[in-house]
């Protein structure tokens, strides 16, 4: 009886809660705890952003778990906070690049995806056609206006056929092209360039177009052929119009933000230096390759080498009265696409530009005062706090002889049968030696020389243990990345360790034992559930998690 009374003066408080708060004009949060508070809207967008990309991955049981994940770092955080641990370097650029994203993207809401109409009928129906549509065109291309506009003129003047126009056109560059005027392949919607498409699905057949320009530069187009498929239906567009009408608007909107984009670069007067572009994608050779981490990359700018490329104060960009150094740039770098550094590296820096010139402009608009946008840069904060706290701590243990010993003999059944426990091996495009691995200035021991890379996201399941011959046990992972500083080289050098078992270190918890939380759910016909923690408990409701 008193637990259900108990369980009743919860339920008023969460509503209360909900209803009653004046700290915010976002007055409906999705939990309350003596750690803090999330707003639903928060919740809805981070929850959207990493877990539910998909409408298989959206599970009640996936909000619960994001939901305790979101509170566990919550206390994890002020617990850091109350020993103060800070933040490094690297995470408050990661954090400040976190934030610029956000507010770019929000200026993108305001002042683009919010003052455009919404799609029309006939544009919709169309949408859905040419989804359904694949065509073939013959494509006289060139940088130079004045090349194109001279082709087209020949063609209405009767002088030139499209076909003789593009083999005239190509003849030094491909036969294949040249063959094909221009184009020898059918391409689905979604796949050319916003422009391009515009224009090649508005043609007849054997029609030829004005001349026009794309991102890519200057066109010419002629409509050779066209391909329907069977689905273009009436009850399958019905069924579907939904999802067109939202593709419909995606593409617009996309190509719209590029336009923005383009423009706000000519107003600022965006240069990049050339020079400077190449050396240091020659320099970071070693990290696209997957050799070295970014961070040793960047910590090797401040040492100086004889006929060095590239320096941390060259200047890689100028814009709107700023500039962007390598080194800042080398900070950003954790935060960039790898794929996309490799593909096309000016595209990853016109990005870090474009994050820097447009969340300025969001700040002077009065967006930097955004609640919700604010509420989820501090979550994140309370993320990377927890993940620096487990660092520190983990740097607390003590990893000598006599402990390991002990430790090993009393879980030897948690081991392989190989009884000298040697199921590490080192991966590293520099092989260590003996000499090193033993050097007590190299030793794993010297905690100052350790920087464990990603942490799972418990925070805890990533320990290294030493041992006096060098070997290293991790446990319950399956790999890390260490480095050490060459003394001879004068740089930074990285390797990586894979454990081939995944051991639970049961004592490592001690940690944060009183952080850990255990989820004690009520009757599933009631509209809260209880998460408890030592010193706290966490209220939501259930209601709201099943309507998000």
């Amino acid at each position: 009886m008193k637990s259900l009374k108990y369980f009743f003066i919860i339920l008023a408080l969460s509503f209360q809660f909900c209803s009653e708060d004046k700290s915010s004009p976002h007055k409906d949060f999705i939990f309350e705890s003596n750690y803090g508070k999330v707003s639903t809207k928060a919740f809805d967008e981070l929850y959207t952003t990493f877990i539910a990309k998909s409408p298989f991955q959206d599970t009640y049981e996936s909000k619960v778990e994001f939901l305790r994940q979101i509170y566990l770092n919550k206390g994890i955080a002020e617990k850091a906070k109350n020993e103060n641990t800070q933040l490094t370097v690297q995470d408050s650029v990661t954090l400040e690049f976190y934030k610029m994203k956000l507010l770019t993207e929000l200026l993108w809401k305001k002042e683009i995806d919010e003052k455009l109409p919404e799609p029309t009928e006939t544009e919709i129906r169309d949408t859905y056609k040419r989804m359904h549509t694949k065509l073939k065109v013959g494509n006289i291309f060139s940088t130079q206006k004045a090349i194109v506009d001279s082709i087209s003129e020949k063609i209405k003047s009767g002088q030139f056929t499209f076909e003789e126009a593009a083999k005239e056109h190509y003849k030094n560059l491909d036969s294949t092209i040249a063959a094909n005027a221009g184009f020898d392949k059918y391409f689905t919607f979604g796949e050319m360039d916003y422009d391009f498409e515009e224009v090649a699905y508005k043609l007849k057949k054997d029609e030829v177009s004005d001349v026009f320009r794309s991102s890519y530069g200057f066109h010419l187009l002629k409509l050779k052929s066209i391909k329907e498929d069977a689905f273009l239906q009436e009850s399958d567009f019905q069924q579907r119009r939904g999802d067109v009408a939202n593709s419909f608007k995606n593409r617009r909107n996309k190509n719209e933000t590029d336009k923005f984009v383009k423009k706000q670069f000519v107003e600022n007067d965006v240069r990049v230096k050339t020079k400077v572009l190449l050396n240091l994608r020659e320099y970071l050779k070693p990290y696209l390759k997957g050799e070295i981490n970014p961070e040793s990359l960047r910590l090797n700018l401040g040492i100086e080498q004889e006929n060095s490329l590239i320096s941390k104060n060259d200047v890689l960009a100028s814009f709107g009265g700023q500039e962007l150094s390598v080194e800042e740039f080398m900070f950003y770098l954790p935060n960039l696409s790898h794929r996309i550094l490799k593909s096309n590296f000016l595209n990853t820096v016109e990005t870090v530009i474009e994050y820097r010139v447009l969340s300025k402009m969001a700040i002077e608009k009065g967006f930097g005062d955004n609640f919700v946008l604010n509420e989820k840069v501090e979550i994140e904060k309370e993320r990377m706090l927890k993940n620096r706290f487990f660092q520190n701590e983990f740097a607390k243990i003590d990893t000598s002889k006599e402990v390991l010993e002990n430790f090993f003999e009393k879980n030897k059944h948690l081991f392989s049968k190989n009884n000298d426990f040697d199921f590490v091996r080192f991966t590293s495009k520099k092989s260590l030696n003996k000499e090193q691995l033993e050097d007590e200035k190299f030793l794993f021991r010297n905690k100052n020389q350790i920087k464990i890379d990603t942490l799972k996201s418990t925070g805890i399941n990533r320990i290294p243990l030493i041992r006096d011959s060098g070997k290293v046990i991790t446990f319950n992972v399956g790999d890390f990345i260490g480095e050490f500083f060459d003394k001879e080289k004068k740089k930074y050098v990285n390797f990586k360790v894979q454990a081939r078992n995944e051991i639970t270190f049961q004592e490592s918890y001690k940690v944060v034992k009183d952080l850990f939380f255990e989820m004690q759910l009520k009757d599933k016909k009631t509209t809260i559930e209880r998460f408890t923690v030592a010193n706290g408990e966490l209220k939501f409701s259930k209601q709201k998690l099943e309507k998000l």
